[in-house]
């Protein structure tokens, strides 16, 4: 649709004919198709025609997490032509532990992530996530990247038209000739987490040490922190900066905000030379209260929210993380908190 500067469904067309993952000679159809050429193909890195990764031809390697996909892999696969009558346990054992399907999810993701990374390559890694849960942005950062002019209007409508649920109703799906009775089951739920449908506790347990151990040298979402450079590289720079006696800076914490903000907000206004009053404090405070400013503030990303919806201010509390960390994540924040703030003198509250 970006391509075609259209939001009408494509639904056959010469790449419904060309089947890249099971027919290498489909690839000489490339050449019967006009410029700008698009297709797809769920084959890793290695496997792509050499002179396209050289030349450094553009790239959009979508991925999702491994557990849904693993799932989506087992239920689109059960009950087709030529494929073993598995239970999910013995799917479980037998392809998700040997992870061999087209060289494995653990090679496709190390090669292209590692490749990504060199300078001189044109890959765009996405994720399914972001495309569910931040369609708009995630969407004009791949018009960007493959040069189309676009509308946020476009964009919006290519939302609605690319919805799962749209897809699922408009989409051909070619995979109906392995389905002995040729029904469609390419699309199910395409939702994020039904995995914790499917994996038994113990299972989950096995898979995730297996992650540990294949993606120890792959960055993964939480150690990257690499949005606006990174809020670590961010915080110690400030952070250093204030120290030095030349400095004009004044740190503040939100807590600080939060929990004293008639003192917080005193400083503030001595550090900027500005007369104050208590009652005039006082009245700043309730003015600046998280419920007054979620009513009166305008949210200029709502231009970047699909329903152009506010979605700035939500809880505004302290502690919130609680609810969302689960334990083997805060152990591994803080392990990486403790490694990049080790030289940094910072405190920050955590709880209310």
């Amino acid at each position: 649709m970006l391509l075609s500067h259209t939001t009408e469904y494509n639904t056959k067309g010469v790449l419904h004919h060309m089947l890249l993952d099971l027919a290498a000679h489909f690839f000489d159809k490339l050449d019967d198709m006009e410029d700008p050429r698009l297709f797809t193909t769920h084959l890793p890195l290695h496997h792509l025609p050499d002179h396209h990764v050289k030349n450094g031809y553009k790239i959009i390697y979508l991925n999702r997490n491994p557990k849904d996909r693993w799932v989506s892999n087992y239920t689109f696969l059960n009950g087709k032509l030529g494929i073993p009558d598995w239970t999910w346990n013995e799917f479980f054992d037998k392809m998700i532990l040997k992870d061999d399907l087209q060289g494995g999810w653990f090679n496709f993701t190390k090669g292209f992530e590692k490749a990504a990374k060199v300078e001189t390559s044109n890959i765009l890694p996405v994720k399914y996530e972001d495309l569910k849960q931040h369609p708009f942005s995630t969407i004009k950062k791949m018009a960007e990247f493959i040069n189309v002019s676009y509308t946020d209007d476009i964009i919006r409508e290519i939302i609605e038209k690319c919805s799962f649920v749209n897809i699922k109703q408009h989409k051909y799906d070619s995979s109906r000739m392995i389905d002995p009775k040729h029904k469609s089951t390419l699309f199910r739920k395409g939702v994020i987490g039904d995995w914790k449908n499917w994996f038994t506790v113990a299972q989950n347990e096995k898979f995730d040490e297996m992650y540990r151990e294949e993606m120890k040298d792959c960055d993964n979402y939480i150690t990257k922190d690499d949005l606006y450079e990174g809020w670590f590289n961010y915080t110690r720079e400030f952070e250093k900066a204030a120290h030095i006696k030349k400095a004009n800076i004044l740190p503040i914490k939100y807590e600080d905000l939060k929990l004293h903000p008639f003192s917080t907000i005193k400083k503030m206004a001595d550090f900027i030379n500005v007369s104050q009053t208590d009652d005039f404090i006082r009245e700043i405070i309730e003015k600046c209260s998280f419920d007054n400013i979620k009513k009166h503030k305008y949210d200029s990303t709502r231009i970047i929210d699909p329903k152009q919806q506010s979605t700035l201010f939500r809880k505004g509390v302290i502690g919130d993380w609680k609810n969302w960390f689960t334990v083997a994540q805060n152990e591994k924040f803080d392990e990486i908190y403790k490694e990049k703030m080790k030289d940094c003198d910072v405190d920050f509250i955590y709880e209310q």
